[in-house]
């Protein structure tokens, strides 16, 4: 097994305890949801044309720390949801820069 397999299989066990939808929960992404699936979550599902991403259940870790994580620490999210995710995490961080 190759590392892009590896890592797709580990995609698979996080997608599939996620239920094969987006785990955002309302507003982390700075979106509502919910609102048709009565749950707080995103109802975007895992498909080929659009996969769940897997990233970090926490924001603002680094990439060095990220990518050791273990599969439990991992959340899928559809890309919309990545994406507000990364801009919230931009916005705290801009925030809380201080000018030397």
């Amino acid at each position: 097994m190759n590392g892009w397999e590896r890592a797709e299989a580990v995609r698979l066990v996080i997608v599939t305890a996620a239920g094969g939808r987006c785990e955002c929960r309302d507003r982390e992404c700075g979106k509502v949801h919910g609102r048709k699936t009565g749950d707080g979550r995103c109802p975007v599902t895992d498909s080929v044309v659009a996969p769940l991403h897997t990233v970090p259940a926490v924001t603002g870790l680094d990439e060095h720390k990220a990518v050791r994580l273990a599969a439990e620490a991992m959340i899928a999210v559809c890309d919309a949801c990545h994406g507000g995710r990364l801009a919230a995490e931009r916005k705290q961080a801009a925030a809380a820069w201080e000018p030397p």
